[in-house]
Parts: C-alpha cells; structure tokens; sequence
C-alpha cells in the first residue's frame, strides 16, 4: 500500500444535520486517523484504540502504529464513484477482515432429534448468500447426560456438519465412541476437514452410519466458523 494515498486532508462530520469540522488526529504522523479512543476501565487498566481511514489494504507501514483492537476502513473508488468498503480490526497476528472475521453459533439437539439424526439432518448453519461460502473453525460438542446413555454406537460412527444434507461434504467430525456412550457429561472435540467448498450452501447436523437407537440426553454443538466472499480471492 501506499502511505500518500491514505493521508487526508480533513474530515468531516455530521451531528444532527450541522456539519462540522473535526479538529485534526493523528498518531505518530499518521494523518487518516478519524477517530480516538482513550479507555479507562475501573480495573485500571487502560488503552487506547484509533480508527484509520484509507483506500488500499493496510499493510507493514502501520505496524509501528497499530495497537490491538484499532480499526482500519478500506474504501475503492472507481472515476471518483465509490464502489466498495471493506472493514479491517487489527488483533495480536495482524489485521483481518471482518468479513473473515470467526463467528459463534449453538446448535442444541433434542433428544428426539438425536435418534433420528441420520434420517433427519438438522441445519446449524442457514446458507450464507450468492457468492459465499462458510468454513468451520472449531467444534465442541456437549453430552448432557440424562437418564441413559444413548446406544447402537460403533467405532466410525461420527456426528458431521456437512454441506446441504447428510450426503453432502464432511466439514468436521465428532467420534460418537466414548462420548455419546458415556453414562455422564462428556466433551468432544471435533476434527476439521477441508474439503472442497460449496457456494451458498447450509451446514447441517448428521449421523454417518444408521440411527443412534436409544438414550435419554441431549447435545450441545459449539460451532465457530467463517463465512468467505468468493469474490475476494478472484484475481
């Protein structure tokens, strides 16, 4: 990136329809600051996080500058038109696009949905829109045991996420042996997979190999995943 590109002149704001001049912010010479926080917290720890401003991808220049938690907002233009914004958070390991950004979602499983899970996929994840794609991250599942663990289990047969449908790509797997056999709360860990990606499709819930036949518990799914943009990694 470019640096001159980035700087500005001024900027301005607008409180209740009156537009007024913000007094100039930088940081460490850094012009396309627009905003700066200094946070107090009653623990007394303090911080300070700043938002920049610019029009290509933050890049090494700002290394000497970032702190965690600062914010960077990218915008294109095209014959003085703007035609994209991209929003940017820069944490310990460098800057990520929120669009890429992991997020969180449960998935609880009623006992009646577990014993039908292999006939019966139950979605965890609604498809993303045209053009995306959702990648899992991480998955942790919890047994809650109730009343008996649940039977007809076999060594191989998991507990999948998968594109679409229970036929559809394995994005991850959890070992049913060992936790959903268990006679108390157990955890699982799931096992990512990587396979090839599915343009705007669900991620669902299924058992692999038959129904799981009896049982008295639920599950609790943890599910940390992305949702990517194609269009950004078309060259």
């Amino acid at each position: 990136m470019s640096l001159a590109n980035d700087k500005i002149s001024n900027h301005t704001r607008l409180i209740a329809a009156n537009a007024l001049v913000a007094n100039r912010v930088t940081r460490a010479g850094f012009t396309n600051v627009i905003m700066c926080d200094a946070l107090a917290f009653a623990s007394g720890n303090r911080a300070e996080r700043c938002v920049f401003v610019g029009e290509t991808v933050p890049g090494a220049d700002y290394d000497s500058v970032v702190q965690i938690g600062d914010e960077y907002l990218q915008f294109t233009f095209s014959a003085n038109v703007m035609t994209g914004f991209k929003r940017w958070v820069y944490d310990a390991t460098g800057w990520y696009d929120c669009d890429e950004m992991a997020l969180y979602t449960t998935l609880e499983l009623t006992n009646a949905q577990i014993l039908a899970l292999n006939a019966t996929p139950i979605t965890a994840i609604a498809a993303p829109g045209a053009g995306k794609v959702i990648e899992i991250v991480k998955v942790v599942g919890v047994h809650d045991y109730a009343t008996a663990a649940f039977g007809g289990i076999a060594e191989g047969e998991d507990l999948n996420l998968c594109y679409t449908n229970g036929s559809g790509a394995v994005l991850a797997s959890l070992e049913t042996t060992g936790w959903l056999d268990a006679t108390a709360d157990e955890l699982a860990f799931g096992l990512m997979a990587k396979p090839a990606t599915l343009i705007n499709a669900a991620v669902v819930a299924h058992v692999n190999t038959g129904e799981i036949i009896t049982g008295g518990g639920t599950i609790d799914l943890h599910i940390w995943y992305r949702v990517h943009t194609v269009a950004n990694y078309v060259l």
